[in-house]
């Protein structure tokens, strides 16, 4: 039993001498073993934010050691561009991008890092292909709809505005969701700026409700105002994008839950730096939907929309 007790004293004070003599390099080699992440933001806003907490919360939980850098640019092309260089020129073991200035500058780079995108809608191909996996900002449809049916019990039929060219497929795919949901569905092409006023006539004189999509052509900083006065002064409610077109006049958006898409990001970094293969890693939807409402636009529309539904709005202007 003595020499027992003596061999784990004996065990006991060699473990400290070690660590005494070589405690600092043991602790750097800890701290090299942990991931490095760099959060390119596009811009700093609280939707921004609340993703990168999302991810930064979804790390901590699942007890990843990973160091979490967090650079903002600021759409200046030049200084984002010197910016961009110095993250890769860090060498991280991943790279999130959020927002389109974000991808746009960084897929202008040749990488060997991978890449993890959000807060940008569909992808065009070329980030498709160049990047691991993200959350776009697209909603499920038929989780749109089913809100669209809360709030709205009597409309029948669905009018969108929509760029064939961007948005062409996304629409025939929404029309099998649209019409299987017993809804009737308008969808009007716009190819150019200059075609909007008939196209916006056309859709609001054959729709209960006008559903926006995101498309460069019809729903822009130029387009805004004139087609959210033609559907107040039709009295033909506006779906929106997100609580700004809420706030402006829309009826009511679908919002996203930014804390929720970050931890989604998160778990496609949790995949990609645990080794996971790249047919593995997936582009996903986000999968909790809140909304905001506009109740001046309801009260001039003369809608009731009931009290459950107000209280369950994330925001109501």
């Amino acid at each position: 039993m003595k020499n027992y007790h003596f061999r784990i004293q004996s065990s006991l004070i060699l473990l400290l001498l070690l660590f005494q003599f070589y405690g600092e390099e043991c602790c750097f080699a800890f701290e090299a073993n942990r991931q490095r992440i760099t959060v390119l933001a596009s811009l700093k806003n609280p939707s921004f934010d609340d993703v990168i907490e999302g991810v930064n919360g979804y790390l901590v939980a699942r007890e990843l050691a990973a160091d979490v850098e967090v650079v903002t640019l600021h759409n200046e092309s030049e200084a984002d561009e010197r910016t961009v260089r110095q993250a890769i020129k860090g060498k991280p073991d991943l790279i999130i991008c959020l927002g389109s200035i974000a991808c746009d500058a960084v897929l202008g780079h040749e990488l060997d890092i991978p890449v993890v995108y959000s807060m940008i809608f569909k992808p065009d191909k070329d980030v498709a292909e160049n990047v691991r996996g993200g959350v776009p900002l697209d909603l499920p449809v038929r989780a749109e709809l089913k809100l669209l049916k809360r709030l709205l019990p009597n409309a029948r039929k669905i009018g969108v505005l929509y760029n064939p060219d961007e948005n062409g497929e996304k629409i025939r795919q929404c029309a099998e969701v649209v019409e299987s949901m017993g809804f009737e569905f308008f969808p009007v092409e716009v190819e150019s700026l200059s075609e909007m006023p008939v196209a916006l006539k056309k859709v609001v004189n054959h729709s209960d409700v006008l559903w926006g999509v995101a498309d460069k052509t019809v729903l822009s900083s130029k387009t805004a105002r004139y087609v959210l006065l033609h559907c107040f002064r039709n009295k033909v409610p506006f779906v929106g994008l997100s609580r700004i077109w809420v706030k402006a006049g829309a009826l009511y958006a679908p919002e996203r839950d930014y804390v929720d898409v970050g931890a989604q990001c998160g778990e496609i970094v949790e995949k990609i730096l645990s080794g996971n293969s790249p047919s593995e890693i997936e582009h996903v939807l986000p999968r909790k939907l809140l909304y905001s409402i506009n109740m001046k636009t309801a009260n001039h529309m003369k809608l009731k929309i009931p009290d459950d539904l107000q209280g369950g709005a994330f925001e109501i202007y």
